[in-house]
């Protein structure tokens, strides 16, 4: 089955002309992939680091918008800017305990993430693959739980092999689309 897109002829220009940023960002995205499968600690690290600071300057922000507005609430827009700000000061102090709840809040997502595709497989009995959907459930939930039960033993590798599968999956995928808005053809 064939997806049509109804681009320009300007837009497919424009596409054309500018290809290999989808390269590069692919490339770059494989290799820290490739550097995250190496090295999953520091992966793993890197990232919590990240969500760190974006609730500090998220916090930040959240703060600065409640005093320069005249909004309702604006309250509780600075309550919850502070609390964003502290969390990432916690996370910054204690990376270690940091990437173990980081953790934790994956795996409760892999778990609620994999129930909500398992209902929905059931909805969908009456068609063809339904169970397809099913396994596509079961899979996160029990990556979840495992996560749960060895925590202490994966918590320190977990999200950096995450993120790893994640830029290789999306570096191949940015690949290829670079190459198919190369050879996108005028109409």
């Amino acid at each position: 089955m064939k997806t049509v897109i109804d681009l320009k002829p300007e837009d497919i220009h424009e596409l054309r002309s500018h290809w290999y940023w989808f390269l590069i960002v692919g490339i770059i995205c494989l290799i820290g992939g490739f550097f995250s499968v190496y090295r999953p600690f520091f992966a793993t690290f890197t990232a919590e680091m990240l969500a760190a600071w974006i609730f500090v300057f998220s916090g930040i922000a959240s703060i600065l918008q409640a005093f320069q507005s005249g909004q309702k609430g604006k309250f509780w827009v600075a309550a919850s800017g502070v609390l964003s700000v502290l969390l990432g000061i916690v996370l910054i102090l204690r990376p270690l305990d940091g990437i173990i709840s980081l953790t934790l809040v994956v795996a409760v997502l892999l778990v609620v993430y994999g129930g909500a595709q398992i209902f929905y497989a059931f909805q969908l009995r009456a068609f063809r693959g339904w169970s397809w959907l099913l396994f596509g459930g079961v899979i996160p939930i029990l990556l979840g739980i495992t996560l749960f039960v060895q925590i202490d033993q994966l918590a320190g590798v977990a999200l950096g092999t995450l993120l790893a599968i994640n830029l290789i999956m999306n570096g191949t995928m940015l690949i290829l689309t670079s190459f198919a808005i190369r050879n996108l053809k005028d109409h």
